[in-house]
């Protein structure tokens, strides 16, 4: 019976995607098998995953090709290197016990390496020589993050692009703004500043072909990721959060053209946070009911979302129970609230939405163009700024030497925590001062505009609609003095 083997190939990064390296070492690993006289009858390959405890990508590839090696279907695993296989000490006591337990299966497995030879996992002094090996590994590979890590951020704090690929937006040089590219970006970011969803950018990026610049379709996290990077405005960062020069604690300004400006990418920021944490970031905001998140039970105050009509079930007499409209309802008409808060709160959905409407453009009908004041500053602007100052003056003082770290640290952690209180103030400011600008529009103007418009309007205007009990009795009617509407301060 012939004995078989498989080969495993691993490359830690591959940038292009071009898969080369792996192609060299699977070449290798035929030119072994062959030698070592063992038919090649499968080749496992993890592209562009590392294999060191820095790693935090599972290698698919691996994990299948070992749990068919501790059934026994196989004779060898055939690499390139100890390191292509592993680089982590404890995964080497997992070969170790694999080796054992296929002794007791009355069936070896051999492990051999082009370069790093043969260890011999059945005496003592062999696996002592393979831990060596391990350990040298992991900590070559530790190293190497270390210097790449040092690397890059020296890089971040030159404000010089270090990123493997190509951001969406600029070209291949990094810095230079890709024309298309960057007034796709800038039409997305308009759209989620009026109140479009991220899904909905994705649907539109990937209905236009365009594609991420690994390749990828647009998802949401892919899209929740690109649009938070502070990259768009001009600066190092990611997640939102800018990165501050480890001398200066300034933030850094990128060495790239910027694509937003800082104020627009703020609001931005600001205005995807808010929706996730309201959970209106839907996926689908075309059909999504105009008025969902922003009504409000007058009982619990929880939010009322959109709940369809449905026809009447036909009787046994031929007729048809009543039908239901489309409506707004509570979202905790539950039973598990208990007997004692159980409630029932249901208002029509077209007539409500009819009723928003004509309040909406009431209000801006009164608007006068000409005397409409601009959109003001954040108004404790000035007090942010002079704490932020302070904060850094001190820790100036006492690099000089010329404060204590007893004077100097408990205020500066007690400015540190107002700071932070007027930044989530700032952002929630701009979040509710974003979006379309309040103005005159008839009717027939409104019904044209996109429904992602439309709900950043009411957004705009309203803080909420408290949505109270029906007066009448039995089946109620629709009553607009049910609506109570809460205006935002229009700035």
């Amino acid at each position: 019976m012939a004995k078989v083997a498989v080969g495993y190939c691993r490359i830690s990064e591959d940038p292009e995607g071009q898969a080369i390296g792996v192609g060299r070492q699977r070449q290798d690993n035929a030119t072994l098998a062959k030698r070592e006289g063992f038919e090649l009858v499968q080749s496992y390959e993890d592209n562009d995953i590392g294999a060191s405890t820095l790693s935090k990508k599972k290698r698919p590839a691996f994990e299948e090709m070992m749990e068919r090696a501790w059934k026994g279907e196989f004779d060898a695993i055939i690499a390139y290197s100890n390191s292509r296989l592993t680089r982590r000490p404890l995964e080497l006591e997992n070969f170790i016990n694999l080796f054992n337990h296929r002794i007791r299966m009355e069936r070896p497995l051999r492990i051999i390496t082009m370069v790093s030879g043969e260890d011999d996992l059945a005496t003592a002094d062999g696996r002592m020589v393979a831990r060596f090996k391990a350990a040298a590994d992991a900590g070559e590979a530790e190293r190497t993050a270390e210097r790449i890590a040092r690397a890059r951020k020296a890089k971040r704090d030159k404000g010089e692009a270090h990123s493997a690929f190509r951001p969406f937006g600029w070209q291949e040089d990094r810095a230079t703004l890709d024309p298309e590219e960057a007034q796709h970006a800038r039409d997305a970011v308009a759209m989620l500043i009026e109140g479009a969803s991220l899904h909905e950018i994705c649907r539109n990026f990937n209905a236009a072909g365009l594609q991420t610049t690994r390749g990828n379709r647009w998802t949401y996290q892919t899209a929740f990721t690109y649009f938070h990077n502070p990259r768009l405005a001009g600066y190092v960062g990611q997640a939102g959060d800018f990165y501050l020069h480890s001398l200066t604690g300034e933030p850094v300004r990128g060495q790239w053209e910027p694509l937003i400006s800082l104020d627009v990418f703020e609001r931005l920021c600001a205005r995807l946070d808010r929706n996730k944490a309201a959970g209106t970031q839907v996926r689908d905001r075309d059909n999504k009911a105009l008025l969902s998140g922003v009504l409000r039970c007058g009982i619990c105050n929880s939010r009322m979302h959109a709940v369809s009509g449905r026809g009447g079930k036909l009787r046994p007499d031929g007729s048809r129970t009543k039908r239901y409209n489309a409506a707004y309802r509570c979202g905790l008409m539950t039973s598990s609230l208990g007997a004692e808060n159980r409630h029932y709160m249901v208002i029509d959905r077209a007539q409500t939405e009819e009723t928003v409407v004509d309040l909406a453009l009431g209000y801006m009908s009164q608007i006068s163009l000409a005397t409409q004041p601009a959109l003001a500053a954040w108004p404790r602007e000035a007090e942010l700024k002079a704490k932020d100052e302070r904060a850094k003056a001190l820790l100036a003082a006492f690099e000089r030497g010329q404060m204590s770290e007893a004077r100097v640290f408990p205020v500066v952690e007690r400015l540190d925590a107002e700071i932070a209180v007027l930044k989530r103030e700032r952002r929630q400011w701009l979040a509710e001062t974003s979006g379309p600008k309040p103005e005159q529009m008839s009717r027939a103007e409104w019904d044209a505009l996109p429904p992602h418009k439309q709900r950043g309007y009411i957004e705009r205007l309203f803080s909420a609609i408290v949505v109270t009990r029906s007066q009448a009795t039995g089946q109620p009617r629709f009553d607009p003095d049910r609506l109570r509407p809460v205006w935002r301060e229009v700035h």
